[in-house]
């Protein structure tokens, strides 16, 4: 009987072992390897581009937005914060896009979260109307930014339909036309 027991609490033993091994290994992303994680994930299954270059990062719960440039592309990369500490990345996006922007869902809460580049320092705050409500995001005077507002966890559409995002200067002048026009490629 007393042999049995060993037995199962060894296999127990080693199951729980194997689990958290395996948990390390899918969060094991931190501070100083992110940038390398991140390029490597960009490029599967085909290489894209030999560096990236982290500009802004944000933790909104248990995620962490990143922003990053490559070869003249903006791209936003979503990781997941593990119980160790660390990450696992969960997505990525890039394009040539002056912005990236959607409704977020964190935990049984709704974010909205635009990133991209502050052009000129101009851009104060955007707007943005989601099913009805409209919301108010302060963008950093920074040149590139990740900024983000909760919204109503009603909230059915993750991206602004009709007048999509409107950016504003100091002055509460809309600029959005302005931006797009002098900055799009």
């Amino acid at each position: 009987m007393k042999k049995n027991i060993c037995i199962l609490c060894g296999i127990l033993l080693i199951g729980f072992l194997i689990i958290v091994i395996n948990y390390n290994c899918i969060y094991s992303i931190g501070n100083n390897n992110m940038e390398y994680n991140i390029k490597g994930f960009i490029n599967r299954p085909k290489v894209i581009t030999n560096n990236i270059y982290i500009k802004q990062t944000i933790d909104i719960e248990n995620r962490r937005y990143v922003l990053f440039t490559f070869n003249d592309y903006l791209g936003n990369a979503e990781l997941v914060r593990g119980l160790n500490g660390k990450y696992k990345i969960e997505s990525t996006i890039s394009g040539s896009n002056l912005f990236e922007y959607r409704v977020r869902e964190i935990n049984k809460s709704k974010y909205f979260v635009v990133a991209g580049k502050n052009f000129d320092l101009k851009i104060d705050y955007a707007k943005v109307s989601l099913d009805n409500n409209e919301y108010k995001i302060i963008i950093p005077c920074q040149e590139y930014f990740i900024a983000y507002c909760a919204v109503s966890n009603n909230t059915l559409n993750i991206f602004p339909v009709d007048s999509g995002l409107k950016l504003f200067e100091k002055n509460n002048i809309e600029i959005t036309n302005d931006i797009y026009i002098k900055f799009s490629h």
